[in-house]
């Protein structure tokens, strides 16, 4: 116990803009698994009536261990992380980014309402999942609809947290780790919400133009001694705007 704490508070002493980064991979994380098991369970759905539970619910429990904390692979470990599972970690760090006002929007406790509920409807899941090991074939259909129906809830309410907590990114305007962030995982937040996803929220931060947001990187990133990261920030951020390239190219010229 004393251990645990000690690395809970290890955890709490990093710069919130840190923990906002971590609350933002945790995110992606349980976001993906969770897509996973949806397409899990449209095979396990598809396939013909088992009289034993179909190997899909193995890799099922696998991607649910990871975000429930009951079985399967772990993430990467960290010193301050203390082995527990991906939404008891984002939890416990949304709840000390919004007790200590570093994620203040109207809709804090909305966010601690997502999580709840995550934690509610997992809750769900893991007991239906032992139902399914030990059930007959009659209630592991019934079971089986109950796993998809749940799995639905867990991935809308996933969605509505995401909406939530890019308010806080708008804290993190001036900040260029976090604002790096979102350029380097731009892939994976598209690929769950949407194409353009992080191109038209950082839009939003810098309504100017992602040309803005270039020479805002660079001048923080230079500032701070980091000259050899500036072609690697150039091609990330050109990648959310292509027409940036023809543009830099011409000032390149012009010089």
């Amino acid at each position: 116990m004393a251990e645990e704490l000690t690395k809970d508070a290890l955890n709490f002493e990093l710069s919130p803009s840190l923990l906002f980064q971590f609350v933002l991979l945790r995110y992606l994380a349980i976001h993906e698994n969770i897509v996973a098991c949806e397409k899990l369970m449209a095979k396990i759905q598809h396939l013909p009536s088992p009289t034993s539970p179909p190997s899909e619910l193995k890799k099922l429990e696998n991607h649910l261990g990871k975000i429930m904390g009951s079985i399967g692979d772990r993430p990467m470990q960290m010193p301050w992380d203390n082995g527990s599972h991906w939404l008891l970690k984002l939890s416990k760090t949304c709840q000390h980014l919004i007790q200590n006002k570093y994620l203040v929007c109207e809709r804090s406790q909305r966010i601690s309402s997502c999580i709840d509920k995550m934690h509610t409807i997992s809750n769900k899941i893991d007991e239906t999942l032992r139902h399914l090991r030990k059930a007959t074939l009659r209630i592991q259909t019934d079971d089986i609809a109950v796993l998809f129906h749940s799995l639905k809830q867990l991935h809308r309410t996933m969605r509505r947290f995401c909406q939530l907590i890019v308010e806080g990114i708008f804290v993190f305007r001036e900040d260029e780790n976090v604002l790096l962030f979102l350029v380097q995982y731009k892939d994976r937040f598209d690929a769950l919400n949407g194409k353009d996803f992080v191109k038209e929220l950082l839009i939003k931060l810098y309504p100017k133009g992602i040309n803005e947001l270039l020479k805002f990187l660079h001048q923080r990133f230079e500032e701070r001694g980091f000259t050899r990261l500036l072609p690697m920030i150039t091609n990330k951020v050109i990648k959310l705007d292509s027409s940036l390239l023809c543009r830099l190219s011409e000032n390149s010229t012009l010089n």
